[in-house]
This record gives C-alpha cells, structure tokens and sequence, in this order.
C-alpha cells in the first residue's frame, strides 16, 4: 500500500474536474497534481533498496562512552571513531562532500601533566635554540598529524574498483596558521590525498611563493567538474589552477 500511487487512483476524477474549469485554474491543478507527483517520486526512490557494495558494512560497535574532555589522546579516539563513521557514509555512497575538524583555530587541546593548551603554549613555550622549534608546541601537532594519517588511511584500506576508496577521491587538510607563536598567515601548510579518480598526482611538493590557499580549493572545484571562474576575495582572489599536481 505504501508503495501504490494515490495520485493514480484519483487521477480520473482528476480530469472530470479539469474538463469544467477554465484554463487558468486547470494549469494550478496541473502545477499542483505535478508536485505531488514528484513526491511520490521521491517516496518511491527512498523506498527501493540500492543494490549492494561490497564494501559498505556497519561501523564497529561503540564501546563505553567516551569523555569530552579536550585531552589530546581522548581527542584522537573521538577522531578516530568519527574518521570510521565517515569512512563508511562515503563508501555506501551516503554522502559524498563532508568536513572534518581535528581542532579548532584556537586549539584548547591539552596534554596530561601540562598545564597548557595547545594554544596557549604556541605563544608562551620558548624556542629551543638547540633544537631551533617549541618542543611541547611540536609535540601537539604531531598528534594532529598522526590522526591526519589515520583519516587518510582510513580510506585507503577500503576497496573499492580496481583500488581503493581513496584513490576516487580528493582529501585536503590546511590549517589557519603559518608560525602560530605570532599568528602568521604566510606560509600555510596544505596537503592532498587521493587521487580524484586519476584526476590529480600524488607524492609532490610544491612551493607556491607566497601564493594564496585558495588556489589549492579552486584547483579542486575546477577537477570536480564545477564551472567557478575564481574563487576567493580581495588579495585571496585566484583564477587559475595549481597545474603541477593535475595529470
């Protein structure tokens, strides 16, 4: 019964009215009864059951719920969780655009035993002149790096074709600050994985002289097929691709 069109059922009853009216209200009941076609349409698709993907399965069962807390190990589990959940939606085809945040700007993320957050030692913590970098300031982006590669990773144990989920897709991580101690905004690292379908090369490093993050956006919207002449604003505004890691 579900799956039976009502508009079917009453469409002869439909076209008795439509003879008596003038042309006017015959083209809103036209307009009207073609929405509710259209919803029926979308009922009926929401209904078949797609075929199967080999590698669309359910995500492990979550265990114990876990804190909140802005620990940096705790936030990694949390990643990692959200990274499987993710992994899954785009492998059964549930979505195919997502974002996800490791931190924010500010990074309130903490260590256990220090009295610190991740921001606040980016501008306190001296530079180890031996060493030539903030060694505890180091250690909380090695940890946004380590779960930066297990959400890549993610992907690529996933089969999918003749390879793997993440070889049909592009992944691009950046982050808001160049030398965070004085919130620069020169020098912006950003890295790609995936190989969009062989739209895009991999294992390539590019110095872009200064040259706005934007670009490495644009070059993906102009990949995927949409037809932006720019995009960005003011001194971000950019117009051309980034042809060195285009096949």
């Amino acid at each position: 019964m579900v799956r039976k069109s009502v508009l079917s059922g009453v469409m002869d009853d439909v076209k008795s009215v439509q003879a008596r009216v003038g042309a006017e209200d015959k083209a809103k009941m036209d307009e009207y009864f073609t929405a509710l076609r259209h919803i029926e349409h979308q009922f009926d698709q929401q209904l078949t059951k797609p075929e199967p993907i080999p590698s669309c399965h359910a995500p492990t069962a979550l265990g114990d719920e876990l804190s909140l807390a802005d620990d940096a190990v705790l936030t990694g589990q949390r990643h990692g969780m959200l990274t499987e959940l993710l992994a899954m939606a785009v492998a059964c085809d549930q979505t195919r655009v997502a974002n996800m945040f490791y931190s924010q700007s500010a990074a309130s993320t903490t260590k256990s035993g220090f009295d610190k957050t991740h921001h606040v030692d980016t501008h306190e913590e001296r530079v180890d002149e031996a060493l030539g970098y903030q060694p505890m300031a180091s250690w909380f982006v090695t940890r946004s790096m380590e779960n930066w590669a297990s959400f890549v990773g993610a992907f690529a144990k996933i089969q999918e074709g003749g390879g793997t989920l993440l070889d049909n897709m592009l992944i691009i991580a950046d982050t808001d600050q160049g030398w965070a101690r004085n919130h620069t905004l020169t020098g912006l690292p950003a890295m790609t994985a995936g190989r969009a379908g062989g739209k895009f090369k991999t294992g390539v490093h590019i110095d872009m002289n200064g040259g706005p993050g934007t670009q490495i956006g644009f070059t993906a919207m102009r990949t995927l097929g949409l037809d932006n002449q720019f995009w960005g604003t003011g001194s971000n505004r950019v117009t051309n691709e980034i042809g060195e890691i285009l096949v």
